[in-house]
């Protein structure tokens, strides 16, 4: 089957890290825009987004050296898409997702709108998946404590932002 074909493409050996990972991003979101564009549907675009970026992220790890910096930079991804996903499949559960509302009927639109979306994971990933595959044997910097502390502070502020956001747009009387 297709899931197979993805399957194979994601565990084979075969090309560098980069060539497998972009490889699956792109397979899984082609198939799950041929799902949507059946359905007419963008209810699960964000989901599917974040499942990517969690599932690569992983896999990758699962796959590459394991230091306390390998840990925490794939802790600190798989929190931040986490947060992005949920918050933007609830909002679109509850309130629909107005990016995709002119392009769901418009298959070759869509199709873009996928593509880019399996680009911007692949993008986005490319200092952990460099990251993952780079054996790292010191030990932890200050520099490196610094960072996740303001990667760490980043991600409550972007936390704390969605649920403004949220409860703002709850309101009628901000309509």
């Amino acid at each position: 089957s297709f899931f197979d074909l993805i399957y194979l493409l994601c565990e084979s050996r075969m090309g560098s890290v980069y060539s497998r990972t972009l490889g699956c991003s792109m397979s899984v979101q082609t198939v799950s825009f041929v799902i949507s564009a059946l359905l007419k549907t963008d209810k699960f675009y964000d989901l599917v987004g974040s499942l990517t970026t969690i599932g690569l992220v992983l896999f990758n790890y699962l796959s590459g050296t394991k230091s306390w910096q390998h840990k925490v930079q794939t802790g600190m991804i798989l929190a931040w898409a986490i947060r992005l996903g949920s918050y933007l499949f609830t909002r679109t559960l509850l309130a629909g997702d107005w990016r995709l509302d002119k392009v769901k009927r418009k298959p070759f639109m869509f199709f873009i709108y996928w593509s880019m979306q399996g680009l911007w994971i692949f993008n986005n990933l490319l200092p952990t998946l460099s990251m993952q595959n780079y054996p790292l044997n010191h030990a932890v910097s200050i520099r490196e404590k610094v960072g996740w502390g303001i990667a760490g502070s980043g991600l409550l502020l972007e936390a704390i932002t969605d649920i403004q956001k949220f409860l703002f747009r709850l309101n009628e009387e901000n309509h």
